[in-house]
């Protein structure tokens, strides 16, 4: 359900910085290892499964499902599981889909024309099933408003879906790019629900969850699961469980030895228990991204129907990974070599999660030989033709942050010895990418295509890497906004360093009777307030963006004053130009209104301000 924000993980450039895990010598030692990754990460508990060739070698837990009820995880405990859900709910569609009453190209107007898609692109472009599925009909994420709930598991969705019209805009031509949207997945559910006359819950208790053995799995997050933390100050804060608006998108909570049991499913491409829950075909397209520009340029390294690859320890590994205020989670797996994993944390850190996810897969695999970079390569491969060039984010997850998104999320190719070297107009190199057939990329070390160069007939060019959608963009178009924004940051900064000095000014009495004080003050005051905002909005949790509260209203109250200061400081400025003020001190309020203004003029355009973050 949670992700890490794509802007901050752009903004990351590298790979989760965490030693390689050394392959344990054998469960107890495995068990050890964990458990320091847990101790020097300061995670109260785990819950993990291993499972290789068909069986379960170990589905228990380490350290405390609550620590203040000294209460240790154990297999059957449960957690909160996230967007790990969205597996269950893409297996309940491909059951329909087996049993002939819905098909993944199916349009979505066609299976339930009261669901309130707004599609520009209606008539070539309809939104279909698998669109749903793989987060590519062009959807923004759920708004806050939509996040949480009181209320009971309804016996329909109807009324749920009936009320995201503002997500289900269709932003782009669906099936070009990918952009993860948990209404997506209570919109199929509720397919799922209309066509097979049960409940979407009740569906999957009785065609997945009783079928799989998971007797622990339940949909109501009470107070039954593992306590969730969150860090505060030195300790560790309880999060107090909310249940998920839409549910079908990451309201499970599970053990990890019910987990295990799925894991089985997946290797065993469909099996368990002796019965056939799905055929081997749709597990395996369950696997594979089709619906993308990318998936069509050939790019298997992406999202399929609830089903993702993510890297460990040199392994591609299928599977979901989720997220809720106090729960981080993954499940991973290799069909080819037959092994997986469940880790499941109650205190959400990605270090340790993928920490964790690696020592896992080094015990699981001790005995396989991952590729070594290069492996892959066809012979004599070069670099596309016209890779070279800038180019900027397009796939917005969250439509409130795409003006964040528009002005940082961008890149520019160089050619370096044969290898395609991508960086920050201005910050650091963010990788390198060595071509492996075609027009396919891999990260260096890496040795499975991780990347595509897109010039096959639509325009414009693209590239995608890291689930990020790229499309080319003039040099100038991509570097002068950043560096505008840079340039008044940085002026905006120089009023706190001129502070001082003319504290210490009016302090001696060097100041009085000098005309137009205020003038140096506004701009100050305007910066000032631009901070505090940016320094509120960090202290904001999933939990509070769907609420009146000290933090988002503090972000309301500090951006519209924020607006209103700098206007009027440039005003002041202004007015006062001919008082007799030093020049110095007259050209610099000047440039930092003017920074201060040119700042929220921008955020004005992208709706940043005014913005009631739990009225979004």
């Amino acid at each position: 359900m949670h992700k890490n924000c794509r802007l901050a993980a752009f903004l990351m450039l590298v790979a989760i910085a965490q030693p390689a895990a050394a392959s344990p010598a054998g469960l107890d030692d495995f068990q050890q290892q964990a458990a320091e990754i847990l101790e020097a990460n300061r995670i109260p508990g785990a819950g993990i499964a291993l499972v290789k060739n068909g069986d379960v070698l170990w589905a228990g837990g380490i350290g405390y499902a609550d620590l203040a009820a000294n209460h240790h995880v154990l297999g059957d405990t449960r957690f909160r599981i996230g967007s790990i859900t969205k597996i269950f709910t893409a297996l309940a569609v491909l059951q329909l889909v087996e049993d002939g009453k819905l098909a993944l190209d199916q349009p979505v107007r066609d299976v339930a024309p009261e669901v309130p898609v707004n599609n520009p692109f209606e008539t070539t472009d309809p939104v279909r099933v698998a669109h749903l599925l793989e987060h590519t009909a062009g959807f923004d994420d759920m708004h806050f408003r939509n996040m949480n709930t009181d209320a009971p598991l309804p016996d329909s969705l109807r009324d749920i879906v009936q009320g995201l019209e503002h997500e289900l805009d269709v932003r782009w031509r669906p099936g070009v790019m990918h952009s993860y949207s948990n209404p997506g997945y209570a919109v199929v559910a509720y397919l799922v629900e209309k066509v097979s006359g049960m409940p979407f819950h009740r569906y999957v208790d009785e065609h997945l969850l009783a079928p799989l053995g998971m007797q622990n799995a339940r949909w109501n997050a009470d107070e039954s699961i593992a306590q969730g933390y969150t860090m505060s100050g030195d300790g560790r804060r309880e999060v107090k469980p909310r249940a998920i608006h839409l549910y079908p998108a990451g309201q499970l909570a599970a053990s990890s030895r019910d987990l295990a049991h799925v894991l089985q499913l997946l290797l065993q491409r469909g099996e368990m228990n002796n019965q056939r829950i799905a055929s081997d075909d749709l597990i395996e397209r369950m696997e594979t991204p089709v619906t993308t520009r990318a998936a069509r340029n050939g790019l298997m390294h992406g999202y399929g129907l609830g089903n993702h690859v993510i890297t460990r320890d040199g392994f591609p590994l299928h599977g979901h990974s989720g997220g809720l205020d106090g729960f981080i989670s993954e499940l991973a797996y290799s069909p080819e070599h037959g092994f997986g994993y469940v880790v499941l944390l109650n205190r959400v850190d990605a270090r340790a999660l993928h920490a964790l996810g690696e020592l896992a897969v080094a015990y699981l695999a001790n005995d396989i030989a991952s590729p070594e970079a290069g492996d892959l390569d066809d012979n004599g491969v070069t670099l596309p033709l016209g890779i070279t060039g800038c180019y900027r984010m397009m796939n917005s997850r969250n439509e409130v942050l795409r003006g964040l998104e528009w002005l940082v999320q961008v890149s520019c190719i160089n050619v370096d010895d044969g290898r395609a070297v991508l960086r920050h107009p201005v910050l650091p190199q963010i990788t390198v990418l060595d071509p492996v057939r075609a027009n396919l990329l891999r990260e260096s070390g890496d040795a499975w295509p991780s990347a595509v160069f897109m010039n096959d007939g639509e325009s414009p060019d693209a590239l995608e890497w890291a689930g990020i959608y790229f499309e080319r963009s003039n040099r100038l178009f991509v570097t002068l906004p950043l560096v505008l924004a840079m340039l008044a940051l940085l002026l905006m900064f120089s009023a706190f360093l001129f502070f001082p000095v003319w504290l210490v000014r009016w302090w001696r009495g060097r100041l009085h009777g000098a005309p137009a004080i205020a003038t140096r003050v506004w701009p100050l005051v305007a910066s000032a307030l631009f901070v505090l905002t940016v320094i509120w909005s960090l202290q904001l949790e999933l939990s509070l963006l769907d609420s009146v509260n000290a933090i988002t209203a503090g972000i309301f109250i500090g951006g519209v004053a924020f607006v209103v200061f700098s206007f009027f400081a440039l005003y002041r400025v202004l007015r006062t130009w001919n008082a007799g003020i030093h020049p110095a001190a007259k050209w610099h309020s000047l440039l930092v209104a003017s920074a201060c203004a040119l700042v929220a003029l921008y955020l004005l355009y992208w709706k940043l301000v005014p913005l009631r973050l739990w009225t979004w």
